[in-house]
């Protein structure tokens, strides 16, 4: 490979990894606003339509398995545990591409999206009805 093509390459991976950091950080910033519990906001779908949103209770969902209170967590949003296993497996995968420079962590959550959307359209349906019967 000729001098340019090597630093079009090279700078196609740093921006890879840029991208991946801000991800990573953003990330940790919002776990850590959850961890404090000192940002509330109201969910917006809930606040025009009445009813609560497939997302409504994730963030006390989340606080509270930070809290190893996964029957609460359960309680608030029924996907709770289950997204929470996820961003943490798609943060180490962040943090591995990062590191290598790579973006096969974002390729596979693509892959995943692309191949299951029907799956995740009809749970968040259900958690979305879930929350209205229980009142979140």
């Amino acid at each position: 490979m000729n001098k340019l093509s090597q630093d079009i390459l090279g700078g196609k991976k740093m921006k890879k990894r840029i991208i991946n950091l801000i991800i990573l950080l953003s990330g940790t910033l919002f776990i850590f606003i959850i961890v404090t519990g000192k940002f509330n906001v109201e969910c917006l779908f809930k606040k025009i339509f009445h009813i609560s949103c497939p997302g409504c209770g994730l963030t006390r969902s989340f606080r509270s398995i930070l809290n190893l209170d996964f029957i609460n967590a359960f309680k608030y949003n029924i996907l709770g545990i289950p997204l929470f296993i996820l961003c943490i497996i798609y943060i180490i995968l962040l943090i591995r591409d990062v590191m290598i420079g790579s973006d096969k962590g974002n390729k596979l959550v693509l892959y995943i999206f692309s191949k299951y959307y029907i799956l995740i359209i009809c749970l968040f349906i259900i958690s979305m009805i879930i929350n209205n019967i229980n009142g979140i």
